[in-house]
């Protein structure tokens, strides 16, 4: 149990669930490590599998349907309605042809005609991720019980961002519970990264850290990522409007899918979802296209003597400090105030050849405390630099890191272990 962070974030995080046919597992690793390198996460003959039996769990649900879930970026629409309503320019990808009809035939409530222009209640102007799961029924309820989809796009951020420190905690909170609804309800979640912020800069560097979360919270429960920010980086103006906060509009071209459309940020997020639907109606519905080939898995136990290794930065990972077999860090006493830190740890290691400003942070859910710590040269409680309960930053000299995600002894109470995502990033 740390401090309360400086930005006074509320103890209590992420409410896990327990969905083990959500999340295929091999050893203390899940068995696809989403890379950076690439837009569309991969669909592994694991990932695969687990999507189908996240399938089964709904086997009323219209496999043409699929629900939006945002803020202003997903209600406007500029987003996929010109899939429907509009002209659509493929620009030679014929092999979207059949995904785009396929969805475009799917049943949705009059006055929309299909799932591309359902003005969906679970996405709303100026929303941050827990407003979709407020009240009750809430919006995210309201809609699944109306559509019955298949699948969910699933983008917010934008509104969280500017909070920064204090709101990323609650992000990650409502994220893995509007992922983890969808799941358990059978739903697909199609889990997207939010554009860049020109309008604020401040705002723009918690931008990648937000996205983070978002990849490890897919790649934790083993969903489909799209990664827009990677693809709006290269356009003009990086893809926004002058305003600064949303994708540039190609109105009323917004389909237009070739070159010149686009470098506008709406075009380039209509292909990208309508290339993450094809890949899932290829793999999931019709199993036509065979899937991807398992990635290079991620190395390590998450012990001091074989510690999970850190490939690069950003890095994500989601892992249950009930299953650590090492006890052996009960304290930090070089950067501690004596907590008890007697139960399971998780330890990870990084080589770094610059010196590197990071920000470690964890979350954690209801009944769990897991504390984190920077410690250098060795993973031992002598070497800690930093810690904090749930983020820290500190520059890294060139040389061997390790952090330790540790778990907190209430007094006279068990370890409160569980689930967790663990991210490093940049400053």
């Amino acid at each position: 149990m740390g401090e309360d962070d400086p930005n006074g974030t509320p103890d209590a995080m992420i409410d896990a669930r327990a969905l083990p046919d959500a999340m295929p597992d091999s050893g203390p690793t899940f068995p696809e490590i989403y890379p950076t390198d690439r837009t569309q996460s991969p669909l592994t003959p694991a990932l695969v599998d687990g999507l189908r039996a996240v399938r089964a769990r709904g086997p009323t649900l219209a496999d043409n349907v699929f629900m939006k879930v945002g803020d202003s970026i997903t209600d406007s629409t500029a987003f996929l309605y010109c899939y429907d309503t509009g002209t659509v320019d493929l620009a030679g990808r014929t092999e979207l042809q059949e995904t785009l009809d396929f969805f475009k035939a799917g049943p949705v409530p009059a006055p929309a005609t299909s799932p591309y222009n359902r003005d969906s209640v679970a996405a709303t102007q100026n929303w941050r991720a827990d407003n979709a799961i407020a009240g009750d029924p809430s919006p995210l309820t309201t809609e699944l019980t109306t559509l019955d989809p298949r699948f969910a796009v699933v983008m917010f951020g934008t509104n969280d961002a500017p909070g920064g420190a204090s709101t990323i905690h609650t992000y990650a909170a409502s994220m893995l519970d509007i992922v983890d609804q969808l799941l358990a309800a059978g739903v697909v979640p199609i889990v997207s990264s939010i554009p860049p912020n020109n309008n604020n800069a401040t705002t723009d560097t918690w931008v990648p850290k937000y996205n983070a979360v978002a990849r490890g919270i897919a790649q934790g429960r083993q969903v489909p990522f799209v990664d827009f920010h990677r693809e709006m980086l290269g356009l003009p103006n990086r893809g926004m409007d002058p305003d600064g906060i949303h994708p540039s509009n190609f109105s009323p071209m917004n389909c237009d899918l070739d070159a010149t459309g686009l470098m506008k940020g709406y075009p380039m997020r209509n292909l990208l979802t309508l290339q993450a639907l094809d890949r899932l109606r290829r793999t999931l519905v019709s199993t036509e296209a065979a899937p991807d080939a398992p990635g290079t898995p991620l190395v390590g136990m998450g012990t001091s003597t074989e510690p999970f290794r850190i490939p690069s930065l950003p890095f994500t990972h989601m892992y249950d400090s009930s299953r650590s077999t090492q006890t052996d860090l009960d304290g930090y006493p070089s950067c501690d105030t004596g907590q008890d830190e007697g139960g399971p740890e998780v330890i990870y290691q990084l080589e770094v050849t610059e010196m590197t400003e990071v920000r470690a942070l964890v979350f954690d859910g209801a009944g769990v405390d897991l504390d984190v710590h920077i410690l250098e040269s060795s993973p031992a409680g002598g070497n800690c630099r930093a810690r904090n309960d749930k983020q820290v930053t500190w520059i890294l000299t060139p040389g061997t890191w390790y952090f330790s995600v540790d778990t907190f002894v209430p007094a006279g109470l068990d370890p409160a272990a569980g689930e967790y995502l663990f991210v490093l990033v940049r400053e």
